[in-house]
């Protein structure tokens, strides 16, 4: 009976999941990179959260969050230094290779 239980569960948090992500995925394409389906999973069963609460405020305004902020720029604009203990350093770039750092608006109104 419990085994019945859990199968049903797994199945309705998998189908679930799906969904979210189809409905996600035209405007956040990003989704399918950044949350693994167990991810999006814990945040659809968290207790007394309805599923559009857990779509659009937690995954999608995460999601809208990383995008005014330009995460994914920050992020590769450093990498760790395993050698110096696990420090962040800025990537060296510049005119020879076309980037530059450039931080969001938003992440230079809140520093």
């Amino acid at each position: 009976m419990v085994e019945e239980v859990e199968k049903r569960d797994t199945t309705t948090t998998a189908t679930a999941v799906d969904t979210l992500r189809l409905s996600v995925r035209r405007s956040h394409p990003e989704i399918d990179r950044l949350y693994s389906d167990a991810y999006i999973g814990a945040v659809l069963s968290v207790p007394n959260r309805t599923y559009e609460y857990a779509r659009d405020e937690k995954i999608i305004g995460a999601l809208e969050w990383r995008r005014s902020f330009d995460v994914d720029a920050l992020v590769g604009a450093f990498r760790c230094d395993e050698g110096a203990g696990g420090v962040f350093r800025l990537v060296d770039s510049g005119p020879k290779n076309g980037s530059f750092f450039d931080p969001s608006q938003s992440l230079v109104d809140i520093c």
